[in-house]
């Protein structure tokens, strides 16, 4: 029972530091929007990823919380040691606060980073 205890623990610490270990660095992981509007239409954030080791990373693909989230980055690999841009934008109409994610994963459908976007909306 204590070896299988020890190599579940070994399999999810190997895991999780697969994913930590891709790279891959966001420059904020949290963005608060703030006080928005319901008249505001849609807010807006550029985040930089930076892909800060040796070999190019290829992105598997980007998902968001909510249909009212849209995540764009514009290509499907960072190159070693390049920074890029994700643009990332949230309708402001009709929710009450509330916190959206968008998150990226690599090539293997393995998560590797997940932003917390924040919105405190008022009517």
């Amino acid at each position: 029972m204590k070896k299988l205890a020890v190599i579940l623990s070994m399999m999810l610490l190997s895991a999780f530091s697969g994913a930590q270990n891709s790279g891959i660095r966001v420059d904020c992981t949290q963005w608060d929007f703030g006080t928005v509007s319901n008249d505001a239409g849609t807010v807006f954030h550029t985040f930089e990823i930076t892909n800060s080791s040796t070999e190019d990373f290829r992105i598997g693909g980007l998902a968001t919380s909510c249909s009212c989230v849209n995540a764009y980055i514009g290509r499907v690999s960072i190159k070693a040691g390049e920074t890029v841009k994700l643009e990332v934008s949230v309708k402001a109409g009709g929710y009450g606060p509330k916190e959206y994610y968008v998150t990226l994963f690599d090539s293997k459908e393995k998560k590797v980073e997940r932003i917390t976007l924040k919105i405190n909306r008022v009517d």
